[in-house]
């Protein structure tokens, strides 16, 4: 249950807004919405595992998914 933060360094034609996933490992475990924040802070689940976590970030041209995998290690 420790709090970390999650930011995202993109590069694209401003203003970028950001919404992310963490698969379930996380709480909250997605954004609210669509976020002019490219900083998420979350609480990890205590439960260990891989999680399919996904952000995807959009400007005017688009939209662009960046999967990453969400590592939680048994302590």
């Amino acid at each position: 249950n420790e709090a970390y933060t999650f930011t995202a360094n993109v590069e694209g034609t401003r203003p970028l807004s950001y919404k992310w996933d963490f698969g379930g490992g996380a709480n909250p475990n997605k954004s609210s919405g669509v976020s002019s924040h490219q900083s998420a802070v979350v609480t990890l689940t205590n439960t260990p595992g891989n999680y399919s976590a996904t952000l995807i970030v959009t400007n005017a041209y688009g939209e662009d998914s960046y999967p990453f995998t969400l590592t939680i290690q048994d302590r």
